[in-house]
């Protein structure tokens, strides 16, 4: 069975209280909120991979089911923001290039006078 130290608890609770309180007392860390988040989580899992007892049960190896720092936790932060990234791309350039498209549809609408009075 796995334990968390008491180490380990009290950092990863600094972190969360840092995490939610920090992007509103601190107006750099409001504008740079990904670097931020990012560092965070860098700190966390080094808080985890350096504190943290396993306890001797040959059933469970701690590397697999613990956030430590190896190559496949690498691998994952490097490649699973790739997806929300593209959408969030084509998202804007559809909304940039669509936009003309859109104040027509607007505009349309305001002039609809069963609507007017919703707008």
């Amino acid at each position: 069975m796995l334990e968390y130290s008491l180490t380990v608890a009290v950092g990863l609770f600094v972190i969360f209280l840092i995490v939610l309180l920090g992007p509103f007392l601190i107006k750099k860390i409001e504008h740079n909120l990904e670097v931020f988040l990012f560092l965070m989580g860098v700190v966390a899992v080094t808080i985890n991979s350096i504190f943290l007892k396993a306890s001797p049960n040959p059933g469970i190896d701690a590397g697999e089911t613990l956030p430590n720092w190896n190559l496949h936790l690498v691998e994952k932060a490097l490649v699973d923001p790739i997806e929300i990234t593209l959408a969030v791309l084509f998202a804007g350039l559809i909304f940039h290039y669509g936009r003309g498209h859109i104040h027509v549809l607007m505009q349309k609408i305001r002039q609809c006078p069963e609507l007017r009075y919703l707008i």
